[in-house]
């Protein structure tokens, strides 16, 4: 055989070795896929195929986890000034089993310097300015918290911007709760849920008494193509090492 006979099938046996290689590891040529019935409510994917088991399961999604939101008083500008233009704190307590309290301080005493500050605070809460008013100006400072019951949290503040006012509490922090085939209660304080079925990962959309239907089934087209190459590959190899082989008995080359 000579030297560039010695070349081609050397590149044929590379590259019978990687098809092999591909078939190695059974978790790399192998996929599980989910077909969902109502992904208006759910939507869902595959985090670990290896951990995720065949099968089916029925989903009813009780309720979706959301934030505390509490708004202030209204303000006549974004920059009414509110403490006689000196620095002022306001007081967060978050948590329920173990509540701490976070103090924000409002170097800049307006509205607009609420939100700077909160946010620069970065303490899980978020604070917005919404204007209510469609023909002049009432500022509202709207505090935004983190998704789930342990993220819930009150609020005081001198000069007092109504913070501590029930009428002001637009909404309560809660957990996500589902079902799964039968079993209850299941919460998180998140609507992305990873660790209930594990390899699966899914975000609940909407509440739905009507169970969502996931079914995991086996894909086995990664595996069928890597056989399919492997096959291609080793005929390949076969006829480049018969092409050669007649060529050097035509030639009597050794």
């Amino acid at each position: 055989v000579s030297v560039s006979g010695y070349g081609q099938l050397k590149g044929a046996i590379s590259l019978v070795k990687l098809a092999f290689d591909n078939l190695k590891d059974v978790s790399d040529v192998t996929n599980k896929t989910v077909t969902n019935s109502k992904p208006a409510t759910l939507t869902a994917s595959v985090s670990n195929s290896t951990n995720l088991q065949t099968g089916s399961y029925d989903i009813v999604v009780d309720q979706l986890a959301q934030g505390t939101i509490r708004a202030s008083n209204g303000f006549t500008s974004k920059t009414q000034v509110l403490n006689s233009s000196t620095a002022f704190s306001i007081d967060f307590t978050i948590g329920t089993t173990s509540p701490a309290v976070s103090s924000v301080s409002v170097t800049t005493d307006t509205p607009a310097g609420i939100v700077s500050a909160v946010n620069a605070a970065d303490i899980g809460i978020t604070a917005r300015l919404v204007n209510r008013s469609a023909t002049g100006n009432d500022w509202v400072v709207l505090f935004e918290g983190t998704t789930g019951i342990e993220n819930a949290f009150t609020a005081t503040s001198t000069p007092d911007i109504g913070l501590g006012n029930p009428v002001n509490n637009l909404q309560t922090a809660q957990n996500a709760s589902i079902t799964v085939n039968g079993l209850e209660d299941i919460e998180r304080a998140s609507n992305t849920l990873s660790d209930v079925i594990p390899g699966l990962k899914f975000n609940i959309t909407a509440v739905d008494s009507d169970p969502v239907r996931l079914s995991i089934a086996e894909d086995t087209s990664i595996l069928r193509a890597a056989i399919d190459d492997l096959v291609v590959t080793y005929n390949a190899f076969r006829q480049t090492a018969t092409e050669l082989t007649n060529k050097n008995a035509e030639t009597g080359e050794a």
